[in-house]
């Protein structure tokens, strides 16, 4: 007989390995969010967090990876990126405080805080609204970074925008979700799920 741990492990993505106790979590997952008709960000954001940790691949401690999956999640290893990098090294996470230093490639800074590119490196405060932001000057994540002169990167932090606001991609959005409406992308708070919702072609 099919189990539905089955029916995961006959999905694993080529040079993965499938993790079959963290199946139900990903399931439970996917399932609460789907008990009724509406689809929200939080909900999203709940199935990424469990089902990311149902594959993973086989770097060891020093590895190039692009992504957690890259690396041995079961030797406890998250693929821990330099500031604004887009690419990192396979590390066992060591959490590091306000003003520590942070050079270390396994250092990350504990949540609210990044990494300053500049010498020496130390755990710094993510920037608040209307200061200078890019790549490596993230804004506190209540915040976007928005280019002054696009397409360069460098710009300000301003608040993310309310329900109806134009909006290119989700970070965009109070509210998680920056979805077509009316044939424009505009910020909602949730996904009605519906045959006719545009978003829903996404999950087909």
């Amino acid at each position: 007989m099919t189990t539905r741990q089955g029916l995961c492990g006959q999905s694993v993505p080529a040079g993965a390995k499938y993790r079959p106790a963290q199946a139900d979590a990903c399931i439970a997952a996917v399932a609460a969010a789907y008990t009724d008709d509406k689809f929200t960000a939080a909900e999203r954001d709940a199935i990424d967090e469990a089902c990311s940790k149902l594959f993973e691949g086989l770097g060891e401690k020093g590895s190039t990876c692009s992504s957690n999956t890259d690396c041995n999640l079961d030797a406890q290893l998250d693929c821990v990126k330099p500031t604004g990098a887009d690419t990192g090294t396979c590390q066992v996470p060591d959490i590091k405080q306000p003003g520590d230093p942070c050079s270390a490639p396994d250092a990350v800074c504990t949540d609210g805080y990044f990494c300053t590119s500049s010498t020496p490196k130390t755990c710094a405060k993510k920037l608040p609204s209307g200061e200078a932001c890019n790549d490596v000057l993230p804004c506190d994540d209540t915040l976007r970074c928005v280019p002054t002169a696009p397409p360069a990167t460098d710009g300000l932090c301003e608040p993310k925008l309310p329900i109806q606001s134009s909006c290119q991609v989700d970070d965009d959005c109070a509210d998680g979700f920056c979805l077509q409406i009316a044939g424009e992308l505009k910020c909602a708070s949730s996904i009605k799920l519906s045959p006719n919702e545009p978003a829903c072609a996404d999950f087909r």
